[in-house]
């Protein structure tokens, strides 16, 4: 066992509750992010199941981009230079807080009913992955314990280098892979594979799995971490909420599935205003890495500028498809995405980042408390002291 894996399963229970305090001491705005009408839908629709409404989001982004992914969906955010919409994300929090859920509500009920249920998988070999995306090209990792996966997918790279965390690193950019079996022919991914991960963990597996893999490779940068506020709700709420939900389609998820999968809208921009703010946020993100390396001080390990328009995408998605129904209008699924959606996905995506910087920080506070600290040398009156209490 590492020393590192040792010293997380040394923590005592209190550590990872004072830790989850940390992380929902500071409340996400979700009133920042999405309409009055999404957000009492997404929140009622949370609260019926006994979950919350962090936990149905990020799975809910993720799936849309998925499903926009397996049309091929792109978003251009300058001129010649297209990024695909494929999305990892894991959301965290306490057991017993409603995860499973969250995943049933979202992706297992309405991907299953919408005949996607063959490209859903919970975790899976290097060869059994590579074979799927060479024959399907569209797969969606959905567990909601995600932590054994991603740690055996880290152990059988370090034991046997066999690059599948290089190869999921190749899916998020869409970069074309031959993989090469002494069994049988190489199999080749194309370029446009529909690939996204969405999963769940508790925080004391979540340090786990950072400790492991955020070692500078680029894998975990990819990945959007949410720790949620995970308070349950009482039973009276749930009432409440079920009550709440009547104003809406009885399946509103899947509906809004079949609506996104049924329209023909896969190309995104960013509009003027958008593009201009998009840019900036870019230059001062590209500046702050050159004058780290300039002043050799360590380089922020980011992928905002990837994350951002791939979220905007699906919080414009999300938006267009829920005023069709709530509004009872035609969808209107616009290609460009503006200004006000942009600054949506940049206040999730830094928050999101935020919490990450949480985790590398109390990661770095247990690899210190390993190293042996300096020993001072005594003064002259700690020798004097020892010299009276010597017999």
């Amino acid at each position: 066992m590492s020393s590192i894996k040792r010293t997380i399963n040394q923590q005592c229970d209190e550590t990872w509750a004072e830790l989850t305090r940390r992380f929902i001491s500071a409340t996400f705005k979700y009133e920042n992010m999405l309409s009055p009408d999404l957000y009492l839908f997404l929140n009622s629709k949370a609260i019926s199941i006994g979950t919350n409404i962090g936990y149905i989001l990020l799975p809910l982004l993720t799936t849309i981009n998925y499903l926009m992914s397996r049309k091929n969906g792109k978003i251009e955010i300058r001129e010649g230079y297209n990024l695909n919409l494929n999305t990892f994300a894991i959301f965290v929090g306490p057991p017993t807080t409603g995860k499973s859920s969250a995943f049933k509500a979202v992706i297992s009920e309405p991907l299953s009913a919408f005949g996607l249920f063959q490209e859903i998988i919970s975790s899976t070999t290097t060869s059994g992955l590579t074979k799927k995306l060479s024959e399907t090209k569209k797969v969606l990792i959905a567990n909601p314990e995600i932590s054994e996966y991603l740690l055996k997918l880290f152990k059988n790279d370090d034991d046997n280098c066999n690059g599948e965390s290089q190869l999921i690193c190749k899916l998020f950019s869409e970069e074309s892979s031959n993989i090469n079996y002494a069994t049988e022919h190489q199999r080749s991914i194309d370029e446009n594979i529909a690939f996204s991960i969405i999963g769940a963990t508790q925080v004391k597996f979540m340090t786990h799995i950072l400790s492991k893999m955020d070692n500078g490779g680029g894998f975990m940068d990819r990945f959007l971490v949410f720790v949620p506020t995970s308070l349950r709700p009482l039973p009276d709420q749930q009432v409440t909420a079920k009550r709440q939900l009547e104003d809406f389609q009885k399946d509103t998820i899947f509906q809004m599935y079949a609506k996104l999968n049924d329209h023909n809208t896969n190309a995104f921009y960013l509009d003027d205003q958008a593009l201009r703010y998009f840019v900036q946020f870019e230059t001062e993100i590209i500046n702050n890495f050159n004058d780290a390396l300039l002043q050799g001080t360590p380089t922020v390990k980011s992928k905002k500028t990837d994350l951002v328009p791939r979220i905007a995408v699906a919080i414009h998605c999300l938006e267009s498809v829920f005023a069709c129904f709530h509004q009872n209008s035609k969808l209107n699924l616009r290609e460009d995405i503006g200004l006000n959606t942009v600054k949506k996905a940049i206040y999730f995506v830094d928050f999101l980042e935020n919490q990450k910087e949480i985790f590398s920080s109390f990661i770095t506070h247990l690899n210190e408390e390993k190293i042996v600290k300096k020993v001072e040398q005594p003064s002259s009156d700690d020798i004097v002291s020892a010299m009276l209490l010597c017999p």
